[in-house]
């Protein structure tokens, strides 16, 4: 089999698309993901020592936004940014900015505060803001605000001059995290954010047992029947209930956890595929791979290690590399992958359509499949029918399968067939479900 990890997990989970640009005197709308825009207030706000004003930064997660998607459709969640962007705004001073950094995750940079009542006002301020519930569309949603805080220096507690002071806001990076986790306990009484938490609490979540796994279906466009299953990760957070994927992920790239959380994932998944072929010996497995997994020296042995373990054969299971996250290097995608390939292992290009995949590197990578993105085949705007069919001709030239991700409804599943896929995966075909619940729709299916 083999001589010689591994999962984040994609979701049928609306995305947010970016907010126009405006500006409105000193406050920085919330627009697309604007860190620039923090990292130079704060920049510009870092006051030399003999200036004891400080900046407090508040960091903002939105519990509650991927519900909204789920509820009221994919356009509710850039409503609730929007709204959510303009009751923050409300809460603030002249001369505080708010920007968003990510999806449903903004900051706010006070501008010389004096004390603990100063910022203790402002947040009060900021979650009266929100408590009412938004009106989005014909129906409400009701959200949460999780803040954490952050200081350029801290006359509160005395500090002359540390070195964040001299140090903008990097809310992208490690630093961010690391500065959430000490400046947790500046202002008494103030609870742990959730990036905060999660940022403490994902290291060791692998080893502890925390990362689960669903399956959802990938089912043959041309009969009906289940022919594989997508292994998306789930974190069972002790205090938190279930945390996503698109939450988690990142932050595990951005502080080295991702390897031991991507080979948890794969080593449960296989185990689990094992267990299913005994009934159903042509089922396939797909998981999801980051870069940084791929990138390891040791991620084709541990790949073999993980099948032989299982009993696998090389064919049963695709790697899913997302097209905008392919290694920058094409030499070293070609190089990383043709190894993978070598072994007979699948590789899918996933979210196809979104990223900047050349016709030379469809040529030259060992690609054996492409997922359409689910935003070429979900209404209010499906793509054309010509798009998806020239898409699904120029997998067929390459010899490459195709597979349409965001199957919700009977429509987009005519709407693909129709096209020529020659698998689909969604909501409209299955949710993702645990192990056992697999297994008995499998049998039923088989029955």
């Amino acid at each position: 089999m083999c001589e010689s990890s591994g999962s984040t997990a994609s979701d049928e989970v609306p995305s947010l698309e970016a907010l126009p640009e405006r500006s409105e005197g000193h406050t920085q709308p919330t627009g697309p993901p604007n860190r620039g825009a923090v990292e130079g207030c704060a920049a510009r706000a870092c006051r030399p020592p003999e200036d004891r004003a400080a900046i407090a930064v508040i960091f903002c997660d939105i519990d509650g936004l991927r519900r909204s998607g789920d509820d009221l459709g994919p356009g509710a969640g850039v409503q609730v940014l929007a709204e959510v962007a303009a009751r923050l705004r409300g809460g603030l001073r002249p001369g505080d900015t708010v920007s968003r950094i990510a999806g449903d995750q903004f900051v706010v940079v006070l501008d010389r505060v004096a004390g603990e009542n100063e910022v203790q006002s402002i947040l009060r301020r900021l979650e009266d803001s929100l408590a009412a519930p938004l009106a989005i569309g014909d129906g409400c949603v009701s959200i949460r605000l999780s803040t954490g805080l952050a200081f350029s220096r801290d006359p509160l507690l005395g500090d002359d001059a540390p070195a964040a002071a001299r140090t903008p806001v990097r809310p992208a990076d490690l630093t961010m995290y690391q500065r959430m986790n000490r400046a947790s306990g500046a202002l008494r009484g103030l609870p742990l954010g959730r990036p905060q938490m999660l940022a403490r609490d994902l290291p060791g979540a692998a080893e502890r047992g925390e990362i689960t796994v669903l399956y959802q279906a990938q089912v043959d466009l041309a009969t009906g029947g289940i022919v594989a299953v997508e292994a998306l990760a789930r974190w069972a957070h002790p205090a938190l209930g279930t945390v996503y994927p698109d939450e988690f992920i990142p932050l595990a790239e951005l502080i080295g956890e991702i390897t031991s959380i991507g080979h948890a994932v794969v080593r449960q998944a296989c185990q689990d595929l094992a267990r299913l072929r005994a009934r159903h010996p042509r089922l396939g497995l797909a998981v999801n791979v980051s870069v940084d997994e791929l990138g390891s020296p040791r991620f084709v042995r541990d790949l073999c290690e993980v099948l032989d373990s299982a009993g696998l054969p090389p064919a049963a299971l695709t790697i899913e590399l997302t097209e905008s996250k392919l290694p920058e290097d094409p030499l070293v995608a070609v190089q990383q992958l043709s190894e993978v390939g070598a072994l007979g292992v699948g590789i899918a290009l996933d979210d196809f359509g979104t990223g900047y995949t050349s016709l030379a590197q469809l040529r030259d990578v060992p690609v054996t499949e492409i997922k359409v993105d689910r935003s070429f085949v979900r209404p209010p705007e499906p793509s054309p029918p010509d798009l998806l069919s020239g898409i699904v001709g120029l997998a067929r030239g390459l010899g490459l399968r195709t597979v349409a991700e965001g199957v919700c409804s009977e429509e987009d599943l005519e709407r693909v067939r129709e096209a020529g896929f020659d698998r689909g995966q969604g909501f409209g075909l299955g949710a993702p479900v645990e192990i056992d619940e697999l297994a008995k729709r499998l049998g039923d299916a088989a029955a």
